[in-house]
């Protein structure tokens, strides 16, 4: 069973199997003209133009490389940590922080960050670090954008962790050893919007649930799933979260004259249904 919850404490205080944190690009280096450079200069030897500093960490981990003595500052120097999209650096045993892995996913260039970014930083974390057997995680949203409401950042994380739970590969005979994330918790938020943080959470979950019914149910395949099967499944599925079910069968498309539905079904040994679900 899947636990979402949020947890307010700063990150280093935060026990957990693994932090999970992004890193944005650094902004380009600039170069700058040496003072006293002339128009003659572009001749000489020199170059007139000073060699561009690179920043190499982006301003916005800078507390957490005060935590970790440097170490990030160290790996962005040598390009092991340039946040550049679809990047992953995992450190074991951080110092400074009480989580057991860090691990920095690179988000691109900031002005690009948008609260669609969330979802696939969040599924990522969740792939990387349960291919190597973690099953839960802190995932800890940064400084946000004015344009992405807190409530949406952590909805869109708790989805992105469901939607990279679900495997595909059911009926694969060399298929892996199903591991999954079992829980996730949700950090660097504030606890005066706890309400509706939670109620976020909730809601992430839910639509990512049926997301990935969803995608079990196409994926099926028709001599698993047969249309008196789904309609079951559809029925039992409505009475547990309240909806009302209407089942039609074959007799009722029928007499609804619904021909072009029953034409198809014709080709199989088994009789169509059609599910009415009403909320």
């Amino acid at each position: 069973m899947f636990d979402a919850k949020l947890v307010f404490e700063p990150p280093e205080a935060i026990s957990t199997p693994a932090l999970v944190t992004w890193a944005y690009e650094p902004p380009a280096p600039v170069a700058r003209a040496r003072p006293g450079a002339t128009e003659l200069d572009r001749w000489a030897d020199e170059s007139p133009v000073v060699p561009p500093v690179d920043t190499a960490l982006e301003p916005g981990l800078a507390f957490l490389d005060d935590l970790l003595g440097g170490k990030l500052s160290t790996l962005a120097a040598t390009s092991e940590l340039t946040g550049k999209p679809g990047e992953a650096l995992l450190l074991h045993s951080p110092p400074g922080l009480r989580a057991q892995r860090l691990l920095v996913l690179g988000a691109g260039k900031p002005e690009k960050f948008t609260l669609a970014s969330i979802r696939p930083l969040a599924g990522a974390a969740a792939r990387f670090l349960k291919a190597r057997g973690v099953t839960e995680f802190t995932f800890f949203l940064r400084p946000l954008p004015q344009d992405v409401a807190p409530a949406d950042a952590a909805q869109a994380a708790v989805e992105g962790v469901l939607l990279a739970n679900f495997e595909p590969a059911r009926y694969q005979t060399d298929k892996k050893d199903g591991k999954e994330i079992l829980a996730v918790q949700v950090a660097g938020l504030s606890a005066a919007q706890k309400g509706a943080l939670e109620a976020a959470l909730r809601r992430g979950r839910i639509i990512a649930e049926a997301q990935n019914l969803a995608r079990e149910l196409t994926n099926e395949p028709s001599n698993r799933l047969t249309p008196r099967l789904f309609a079951e499944r559809a029925a039992k599925l409505a009475r547990e979260v309240g909806l009302a079910a209407d089942i039609l069968d074959e007799n009722r498309l029928r007499e609804l004259k619904m021909g072009a539905f029953l034409s198809v079904a014709q080709g199989s040994e088994e009789p169509p249904r059609l599910v009415v679900l009403t909320y």
